[in-house]
C-alpha cells in the first residue's frame, strides 16, 4: 500500500502564478500623488491654479459688471481659458479640469500627461479630467 502525502500549502502543478509585484525603486512622484488625491475627490482650494493679475484685469476689461451678473459662467470660462493661455500657453498641452471654481491643473507637458495616463488608464479613475492645448497668451487688445 502506498501512501501519498499532500501538503496544504502546496499548489497544484497546473497553477498560474501571478508575478510578484516589483518594489518600486524611487517613491513615488509628488504629482502623481496630488493627481491621486484630487482623483479620490479630496480637493482642496489650494488645487486650483491662481489667476494671474494680468489675467483677471483683462477679464474685468472684457465683461462689465452688469454682463458678469448676468453672465457669470461665460465670465468664468473666460478666465479659465485665458489662465491656461497667461501660464501654458507657450510650454504645451495641459491635463486639467476646467469648473465654476477655477482650474486645476495635474500635469504639463507630454512627458507628465503620459505618465498620469499610465497610472490611471481608466477614464472613471480621471473623471471630468481632460488634456487640452491652450493657445499663447494675447491680450484683448491685440485679439481683435
Amino acid at each position: 500500500m502506498s501512501h501519498e502525502h499532500e501538503t496544504l500549502d502546496a499548489e497544484p502543478a497546473n497553477a498560474v502564478t501571478e508575478p510578484a509585484p516589483t518594489p518600486r525603486s524611487e517613491p513615488e512622484p509628488d504629482f502623481i500623488t496630488r493627481a491621486r488625491r484630487i482623483f479620490s475627490g479630496d480637493i482642496r482650494p489650494d488645487d486650483y491654479t491662481p489667476v494671474p493679475p494680468e489675467v483677471q484685469a483683462a477679464v474685468d476689461s472684457c465683461h462689465t459688471p452688469e454682463h458678469a451678473a448676468k453672465f457669470w459662467v461665460a465670465r468664468q470660462n473666460t478666465l479659465n481659458d485665458w489662465t491656461l493661455s497667461f501660464l501654458y500657453g507657450e510650454i504645451g498641452p495641459v491635463f486639467c479640469r476646467e469648473t465654476e471654481q477655477g482650474v486645476i491643473v495635474i500635469a504639463v507637458g507630454l512627458e507628465r500627461i503620459r505618465a498620469i495616463l499610465d497610472h490611471f488608464p481608466h477614464r472613471e479613475q480621471r473623471t471630468g479630467f481632460s488634456h487640452t492645448h491652450a493657445f499663447p497668451w494675447q491680450s484683448p487688445g491685440l485679439m481683435r
